[in-house]
């Protein structure tokens, strides 16, 4: 008769679980009862949420050939006992992640001094920037592992990097304290890095991600509204806009207005504000306050030049004439020659064509249309 004995499955538990200390406990003991080399493996591991071989093993000083063998081996006794799982980085490429974020957490609190904690995540946090500069974000090229990431005039093209690659340094470099950073540049690079970090993660609509990278960016920089505007204009910039129609999207309407006054008080050119202004119409109709969007819309059509809105009470009358010369503008013109048309270039065009599309959504709900 065969002998049976008990075999904990720790992620299948902790999947399946609220995750009671006691469990956390049961992980922490099972990790401190590997071999030394294991545990620090495991802690350096424990500063990501994924990672390659590659990288781990430049994290932990294990690049040569024999050491990378042993690594591969540890890692897959760390999958054979549950505490970590292979998976399919974005490119296809093969690599590792905790079986579950407690895993993690108890992983990454192996490192118990947070000075070098901060140490840790800045080194990492470099390497993989300075691994992404080959990207095809000129913001990111031509960086140094060390220093600032500085703008590239390259016309060579080169391959993106992947996306878990910007993500990874971002996260790395931003759980540490800004005053461990050599100067300002860097700092600066590192709000560079969120904005490109918050493009990434919403190519997958994940908003909430996204929200925090921008709001990490603004943070890192001068907290008086004056002085972010003045010094760093186009970061500024991006980051407001870009963290407005977040806001919207995200029914936070309150933040959203705040940020589209701020970008109307410092955006120094009408196409700068013209995102910022879309987001508050989004924002207005997302809350019934359809006059309030109309009114948004009459102002870009008549800062734009447009001679439609200038009437102080637009009414129905003002909808059936402008259909009637749309008709007659159209007339004998079939679909074919439509479609071959050229492409309208014109800005201003363009941003009143994209106000009318708006507006054709909002007249549904106005009461004088």
């Amino acid at each position: 008769m065969g002998t049976y004995r008990w075999e904990w499955k720790i992620a299948e538990i902790i999947s399946k679980t609220s995750l009671s200390d006691n469990v956390v406990d049961l992980v922490a003991n099972k990790i401190q009862k590997l071999p030394l080399r294991s545990q620090y493996i495991l802690k350096m591991a424990g500063l990501g949420t994924k990672f390659d071989l590659k990288t781990l093993a430049w994290v932990c000083q294990m690049e040569n050939r024999d050491n990378e063998a042993e690594l591969e081996q540890i890692l897959h006794q760390a999958v054979d006992s549950m505490l970590l799982e292979k998976c399919r980085l974005e490119y296809n490429t093969e690599g590792y992640r905790f079986g579950h974020e407690r895993i993690q957490q108890v992983a990454y609190n192996l490192i118990q001094d947070d000075i070098e904690r901060n140490h840790i995540h800045l080194a990492i946090g470099r390497h993989l920037r300075y691994l992404a500069k080959s990207g095809a974000y000129s913001e990111l090229r031509n960086a140094d592992p060390t220093n600032s990431c500085s703008l590239s005039s390259s016309t060579t093209p080169v391959p993106p990097p992947p996306p878990w690659l910007i993500i990874a340094a971002a996260d790395q470099l931003n759980a540490v304290n800004p005053s461990l950073f050599q100067d300002r540049r860097e700092v600066i690079d590192l709000v560079t890095l969120n904005l490109v970090a918050a493009d990434r993660v919403m190519q997958r609509s994940a908003f909430f991600p996204a929200r925090n990278y921008l709001l990490k960016g603004l943070s890192l920089l001068p907290p008086s509204p004056h002085m972010r505007w003045k010094q760093h204009y186009s970061l500024a910039l991006s980051l407001s806009v870009k963290l407005a129609g977040i806001e919207c999207s995200l029914g936070r309407f309150v933040d959203c207005e705040r940020l589209v006054q701020e970008i109307k008080l410092h955006a120094l050119k009408p196409q700068d504000k013209l995102a910022a202004l879309f987001a508050q119409i989004e924002a207005y109709g997302s809350q019934g306050r359809i006059d309030d969007a109309i009114e948004v819309c009459r102002g870009i059509l008549h800062q734009w030049g447009e001679p439609l809105f200038q009437a102080k009470k637009f009414t129905k009358t003002h909808v059936t004439t402008e259909l009637g010369k749309t008709k007659w503008l159209l007339k004998g013109k079939d679909d074919a020659y439509l479609l071959h048309l050229p492409r309208m270039t014109n800005p201003s065009v363009n941003v009143i064509h994209k106000v009318y599309c708006k507006l054709s959504h909002l007249a549904h709900w106005a009461h004088h249309y």
